[in-house]
């Protein structure tokens, strides 16, 4: 590797889950058919139309300037999410007028993902850190998105599993 890379992640058990049943509570699903992969996006954003029956678990979250087509926005609300396909947790800002999507940057670098796209094909896909399991994007519009989600959870912002790390 070169002077850049990241020191490998520690040795942690952990597992995508892949039905929609949530280890806490199927209440707390996000009505979400899918995510786009975006590569434009440092952040994890959901629109708060999809988490609108989930307004207790919006909370202050540290302040981004985003710049947007519209111009720029103070950013300052969130909600942790649970990702069951992807067997991870993250923190997504709340927008009120946004796609649902996902940082493909962020999941690489942060909770160690890989996502592999050959040329000439419309079927990219991300691997799992730890059980090297395949996660099957799909394409529109030469846009990724991630269909299989396996169920989208709203998370109390408590400890947290993700591929990475997995506090007990």
């Amino acid at each position: 590797p070169g002077d850049n890379a990241l020191p490998p992640p520690p040795a942690v058990t952990a597992s995508a889950t892949t039905t929609d049943e949530h280890p806490d509570n199927n209440a707390d699903k996000v009505k979400i058919k899918r995510l786009l992969g975006d590569t434009g996006s440092s952040l994890h954003a959901i629109s708060r139309k999809a988490v609108r029956k989930h307004k207790d678990r919006i909370r202050k979250v540290e302040e981004v300037m985003l710049s947007t087509t519209n111009g720029e926005i103070l950013a300052d609300e969130g909600i942790d999410l649970h990702i069951n396909s992807l067997g991870i947790d993250v923190l997504a800002y709340v927008l009120d007028s946004i796609p649902n999507l996902l940082a493909l940057g962020r999941l690489i670098v942060d909770n160690g993902l890989d996502m592999h796209w050959l040329g000439l094909t419309l079927e990219p896909w991300l691997v799992h850190p730890l059980i090297r399991e395949e996660i099957q994007m799909t394409v529109e519009d030469y846009t990724p998105f991630l269909d299989n989600l396996g169920g989208v959870f709203a998370n109390d912002g408590g400890p947290k599993c993700s591929a990475m790390v997995c506090c007990s």
